[in-house]
């Protein structure tokens, strides 16, 4: 009988201590959990999961040399003639496919590719396939030149980052917005940049333009591009709970920036993707429709 108690006794604590593990390795462990699990908990996880990355404290993996090599010296062929000289950025890893809805996005100084585009570069990379992720790979380049040039201006207050002073010739400002903090909850945190604090001018009138999670249905890929109506006074930004305008609806800004873009929500999408229609004009010879935007773009363009 006393060994039957002392039988119990351990297999009680085998239990207790398995829980207990459990317990402490939750915190790490849900990082790694499936897209709807990962970012359920908006309040507690999206955002901050995504300003975690933007950081650069997740996870990620080295890929294989030769395939490295092949795609930057690929890239700088391709880009060896073009003018102006386009941004290239050679740190390129390979990211958990459980993290940002397995899309490629920055962190820190390094580019993530999503599991998916790493597949893609793998399967080009056996044919020789030059037609491959590279308009990607110039995009997410473009997001680290931004963050190098922002660092810069927290370094040096007197700095003049040359983003913002294109930003501003679009017509954006920075600054931010009094009674916004509730709408801010359900903004979609973008880990290639902090633009809670970016405002749109256009004919004397003032939005805040973004992706918005629905509130009354968050889930990972449930999201609106909202332009939300802010006003003006006495030189603050203020935000009176005008309802906001679809962006797909908001003809000004899309015919200032262009219709056809995808990520056309906030500044340095636009200059990620108006980066990746200037090599695709130099490299492929496409054409895109020439907006005011894209002119400013191209005559201020300043990496050479």
């Amino acid at each position: 009988m006393k060994y039957v108690y002392i039988s119990c006794f351990m297999i009680f604590l085998i239990i207790l201590t398995i829980f207990i593990l459990c317990l402490m390795n939750k915190d790490v462990d849900n990082v790694y959990e499936n897209y709807e699990d990962i970012y359920k908990k908006f309040r507690t996880k999206l955002n901050s999961v995504n300003r975690k990355v933007r950081k650069n404290n997740f996870t990620y993996y080295n890929i294989d040399g030769e395939i490295k090599e092949w795609i930057i010296l690929l890239i700088n062929k391709q880009i060896n003639t073009c003018s102006p000289k386009i941004y290239l950025n050679t740190n390129i890893y390979r990211g958990h496919p459980n993290l940002e809805f397995n899309y490629s996005h920055t962190m820190g100084d390094k580019i993530i590719l999503s599991d998916n585009d790493y597949n893609i570069l793998l399967q080009d990379y056996e044919i020789r396939n030059e037609n491959t992720i590279t308009s990607l790979i110039i995009h997410e380049s473009a997001h680290i030149y931004q963050r190098e040039e922002y660092n810069k201006e927290k370094i040096n207050k007197n700095y003049k980052n040359p983003f913002k002073e294109l930003y501003k010739k679009w017509g954006y400002s920075f600054s931010d917005i009094k009674h916004f903090s509730k709408i801010l909850k359900y903004k979609r945190q973008n880990p290639d940049a902090d633009d809670d604090d970016v405002i749109w001018k256009y004919n004397d009138k003032y939005y805040f333009i973004n992706c918005f999670y629905d509130k009354n249905n968050i889930k990972p890929y449930v999201v609106h591009k909202y332009a939300y109506p802010i006003d003006f006074i006495r030189g603050k930004f203020i935000y009176n709970k005008t309802q906001p305008i679809e962006l797909d609806n908001f003809t000004e800004y899309n015919n200032f920036f262009g219709n056809d873009i995808s990520n056309n929500y906030t500044p340095n999408e636009i200059y990620a993707e108006y980066s990746e229609r200037l090599y695709q004009e130099c490299v492929f010879g496409k054409k895109f429709k020439n907006t005011e935007a894209y002119k400013i773009f191209k005559n201020n363009y300043f990496y050479k």
